[in-house]
């Protein structure tokens, strides 16, 4: 499956390299590692990426809210799978982890369909290896996210 991963680009840089690195997921070939930071960084690129991925990848640091309802729900509307994970846990590059950004309302539907939860952000387990915890769950969620948007809004 090819993948895309997008990600703050300064505030997480340090934890999506390492994230990035530990899975064995095919990328995207348009743009491996895509940064995103803020509104103004959207461009037909980014979503070009989207466009060509099969499952994107949201890595929600404290800092993703501006961007990640565009993000997502581009996503959608190509009826692409989709995977939050929550790596304010993870500790950065001075051994530091983040508080909490805020939370994401990932319920809707598409093309008035019903309503149902679009794509989990998942939480990552206190006291265990974040990165080692996302690399050996990594392709379920994938394939979870799937499933999900198959039986939900079907694929077209």
């Amino acid at each position: 499956m090819k993948t895309q991963f997008l990600y703050h680009p300064e505030n997480d840089k340090y934890i999506a390299s390492q994230i990035i690195e530990a899975v064995d997921l095919q990328q995207s070939h348009s743009l491996q590692g895509m940064k995103i930071g803020d509104i103004n960084a959207l461009g037909e690129g980014v979503f070009e990426a989207i466009k060509n991925c099969e499952v994107l990848i949201l890595l929600v640091g404290t800092t993703f809210g501006k961007i990640a309802p565009i993000i997502w729900m581009n996503a959608l509307q190509h009826r692409n799978a989709i995977v939050g994970i929550d790596i304010h846990t993870i500790s950065d590059e001075w051994g530091e982890t983040r508080k909490k950004g805020g939370t994401f309302d990932t319920e809707g539907n598409m093309d008035g369909q019903k309503t149902a939860n679009l794509f989990e952000i998942h939480e990552l387990p206190e006291g265990q290896d974040g990165i080692l915890y996302i690399k050996d769950n990594i392709k379920t969620w994938c394939n979870e996210a799937i499933e999900h948007v198959d039986s939900n809004y079907g694929n077209t």
